[in-house]
């Protein structure tokens, strides 16, 4: 892939802020999507575990305030870019965030995906979810050709990745070229009070038990 500029959807998060680190460290023009600007500090301080100054590597990253929810808004950021890394989504297990949630990842992913076509973005990468290929009642671990099936151990979240997955296979039929990645428990230094990243901060603080059965883990 030729360095041609890059865009990438939630900048701020745990995959999002090393991918756009990586890139840019790599030479590639990348222009970040933030929902708030004050995120910046956060972007700052994970930049700051991998070079002695942060501000210089940011300054050459081109920060962008918006929104997976507003499609025009995505259509316009995206005018001149030719590739496309959705990494934003909302994580969580609370039924108050449901809603949300689903918006975000489902509603979100399907306004990246028509700006995709909208806009002629060459390839997109969507960061998926292990949630999305469902589970298996035998305790055997999941892969792609895994059924999905609704039931009482399927999480919102799963859904919601799922069902997103299904926006991005429908933009692939109507002619964009695009890859779907499915990591497992994403780990790394991040903000330490939300996400995989607080899992850290339990133990730290004294986290001294664990629940039954098992998962998978990747470093970011």
């Amino acid at each position: 892939m030729d360095k041609k500029k890059v865009f990438v959807t939630g900048a701020s998060g745990l995959v999002g802020t090393h991918l756009v680190y990586q890139l840019a460290q790599q030479g590639y023009a990348v222009k970040a999507l933030l929902r708030n600007l004050s995120s910046l500090n956060t972007v700052r301080e994970v930049f700051g575990y991998y070079t002695k100054d942060p501000s210089a590597l940011i300054e050459k990253i081109e920060w962008t305030e918006g929104d997976v929810l507003d499609y025009y808004g995505l259509c316009d950021i995206m005018d001149d870019v030719k590739h496309v890394y959705h990494t934003a989504a909302l994580v969580s297990f609370q039924s108050s965030d449901k809603e949300q949630m689903m918006a975000t990842n489902i509603r979100g992913t399907a306004n990246v995906v028509n700006a995709c076509l909208e806009s002629g973005v060459e390839k997109l990468c969507h960061v998926s979810s292990v949630a999305a290929l469902g589970h298996r009642d035998d305790g055997m671990p999941v892969d792609e050709q895994t059924p999905w099936k609704y039931d009482s151990m399927v999480s919102a979240y799963a859904i919601s990745k799922f069902f997103a997955e299904t926006e991005v296979w429908r933009g692939i039929e109507e002619g964009l070229t695009a890859v779907i990645v499915n990591p497992t428990v994403v780990m790394g230094p991040g903000n330490w009070q939300r996400g995989s990243s607080s899992i850290m901060t339990a133990i730290y603080h004294g986290l001294c038990f664990y629940p039954s059965g098992s998962t998978g883990y990747v470093d970011v």
